[in-house]
């Protein structure tokens, strides 16, 4: 990372206000003027996508960087959610009107349609800096089904023995990771590569995991202590460990970078949603 990036990113987060933790630091991340905001990813750069909701309940993604916030917007979509980026600053995501989904490229600003072939809708989750894609599609069940793109060719991914599978993340090595419903009624999380599938098996009630560092070693998420409450997790080197924003409703971690920050949304005290950064204890900025 150049010196540069490093100076920028030590900015970016001066500029936040931050929250106390006993273990890391926490910092809120609002989208100026917005309703709500959701922060999905966070590339090694320290640069973060997700999206906020305007006045008029419109959804718009957004990049922040170097201090600024970015505007995301599909071409003649009112509601654009972006949940993914690497480090390349191209994005994944979605729109509600069309219903597809799609890479932002950043170094032309310009969209390229995700649409696995016959789906009803299509959902990318993550894109690595080998530009692969994963994430998502709707089958005409109402199922979902995960899914791979090299840029030339679809893959479906579906976890065995699940009625659903839900791809969420992917490391830079192509490792997939997601979670699937079972008949059981249980959701597996899994890693696949290879075509070989390993259940994740996550210490906690109801473990739902939403993404992996590039390196593939650590898995982020949340869980359910109880039936009001979930609360976001960082699970690596088979240590388990609760993140949760003070004071929150609830926390959900959804995404986390080579150095270990994540980034996520918490339910303030009010009730709306707002994004978080969380850097571990000792951890350079990046």
């Amino acid at each position: 990372m150049t010196n540069t990036r490093k100076l920028l990113y030590a900015a970016l987060l001066a500029l936040l206000a931050p929250l106390a933790a006993a273990q890391g630091t926490f910092t809120r991340i609002d989208f100026p003027a917005a309703g709500t905001t959701f922060a999905f990813g966070i590339n090694d750069f320290g640069e973060i996508c997700g999206f906020y909701t305007d006045s008029n309940e419109n959804n718009h993604g957004f990049v922040f960087s170097g201090g600024k916030y970015t505007s995301i917007d599909y071409p003649g979509s009112t509601n654009t959610f972006v949940v993914g980026i690497n480090d390349a600053g191209d994005l994944v995501g979605y729109t509600a009107d069309p219903d597809i989904g799609f890479i932002y490229t950043s170094s032309t600003q310009s969209f390229t349609e995700i649409a696995y072939p016959g789906a009803q809708s299509t959902f990318p989750s993550a894109i690595n800096n080998s530009g692969l894609v994963v994430g998502s599609f709707t089958l005409d069940n109402g199922n979902e089904t995960g899914f791979e793109f090299d840029g030339s060719t679809y893959t479906a991914l579906a976890a065995p023995g699940s009625t659903q599978t839900f791809v969420t993340g992917v490391s830079s090595n192509g490792e997939v990771v997601g979670f699937a419903a079972a008949p059981s009624g249980k959701n597996p999380n899994f890693a696949f590569q290879n075509d070989q599938y390993r259940q994740l098996a996550i210490p906690a009630a109801s473990p739902v995991v939403r993404s992996t560092n590039p390196q593939g070693t650590a898995f982020v998420g949340q869980y359910q202590p109880n039936a009001d409450l979930y609360v976001g997790f960082l699970y690596q080197g088979g240590v388990f460990q609760s993140i949760r924003v003070p004071q929150a409703k609830s926390t959900v971690a959804r995404g986390i970078n080579t150095g270990g920050t994540i980034v996520g949304s918490f339910i303030n005290s009010s009730g709306a949603p707002q994004g978080f950064i969380w850097t571990p204890p000792g951890a350079e900025h990046k």
